[in-house]
């Protein structure tokens, strides 16, 4: 017949088994999130996507001014070019 000292034994040795678990998982989990914001694997693709989202707001944000000003030098170029062939 089991005793009540020997169920208190299980119990106990149950809950430090049950605490232990809690302890390694929660200390598995700040390190996998520790790696994780560690990792920068990633960090250059995001940085370039972040640099070509805002050159194309700023082609739209100035379309008209970039249009003038390549017309006006290719309009030059043109010029000087036909000066020189004559």
């Amino acid at each position: 017949m089991i005793t009540e000292e020997e169920i208190v034994k299980e119990k106990t040795a149950e809950s430090e088994k049950e605490e232990n678990c809690v302890s390694e998982c929660t200390l598995e989990k700040k390190t996998a999130l520790q790696q994780f914001l560690e990792d920068e694997r990633g960090i250059g693709v995001i940085e370039i996507i972040l640099i070509l989202v805002i050159l194309i707001g700023l082609v739209l944000l100035f379309k008209d001014q970039i249009t003038s000003i390549v017309n006006s030098a290719f309009g030059k170029i043109t010029s000087d070019a036909t000066t020189i062939l004559k």
